[in-house]
């Protein structure tokens, strides 16, 4: 879209953009910096029997 010069064909006055939230309905949230720019963390555990490819792989964890 740049290398078609698309926004000088169509300059943008605007941008805006939508996150679904946990708010109540009818309701709009706005503050000034950054918001929902997700920078989060999460761990996995995982639980069973370890195997291996050449040596018994029947015997892991599915």
């Amino acid at each position: 879209m740049i290398n078609d010069n698309l926004f000088e064909r169509f300059p943008i006055d605007a941008v805006y953009g939508l996150h679904n939230m946990s708010e109540p309905l009818g309701t709009f949230s706005i503050r000034s910096g950054p918001l929902m720019a997700a920078s989060d963390r999460w761990y996995v555990t995982f639980r069973g029997t370890g195997g291996h490819g050449g040596a018994g792989p029947h015997l892991a964890t599915d």
